[in-house]
């Protein structure tokens, strides 16, 4: 009985048009779960194919770890999507070199580096939605993301991307972080 209701629970598999749009996500670990939703959501959708390319624990700051610019070179190269979603930030309250997380010098060079990211997208002509970072439980943490944030809303009104600012779709009645 419980497998019959499981069957009945999966949906279909929608075959995708031969020339879908494929959008790419790009990013860390909010990445891989935006991916999955908008899989979930453009399921029975022909026309839009999604694809993870979400690195948990990947960032701007640790090219050493993930190198972003790279992978989006390479992905350019490949001609992998038509539409860049681009959720990322959660990992980077690190220090860039000798630059302290999060003082001027450190905000200049992070700027940077999506900049140089979103250049290669505007170069190839690869329109971008940025998603902006949700708050987070930890007051001082949540800070920080909404500081990064910013940062990446400048980058992104600069580097030609459109910018999703979904934090305060997070927020419960109170004004604060809340997990529904």
């Amino acid at each position: 009985q419980a497998l019959v209701k499981r069957i009945s629970m999966v949906r279909p598999q929608i075959e995708k048009a031969a020339h879908a749009t494929r959008l790419a996500v790009f990013g860390d670990s909010l990445a891989v779960d935006l991916a999955k939703a908008l899989e979930r959501f453009y399921a029975e959708d022909p026309n839009l194919v999604v694809i993870g390319q979400g690195v948990g624990s990947s960032g701007f700051v640790r090219a050493d770890y993930f190198d972003w610019d790279k992978a989006i070179g390479e992905q350019i190269a490949a001609n992998s999507f038509d539409l860049a979603i681009v959720i990322m930030g959660i990992n980077d309250r690190q220090d860039i070199g000798s630059y302290k997380a999060l003082s001027e010098p450190w905000n200049a060079a992070y700027q940077a580096r999506i900049a140089d990211f979103l250049g290669q997208l505007r170069a190839a002509r690869k329109p971008v939605i940025w998603v902006g970072l949700p708050p987070m439980a930890k007051g001082e943490y949540s800070t920080a993301m909404t500081q990064i944030s910013n940062i990446q809303k400048l980058a992104s009104f600069s580097g030609g991307a459109e910018f999703l600012d979904i934090y305060e779709r997070f927020l419960g009645e109170d004004g604060k972080y809340s997990s529904y």
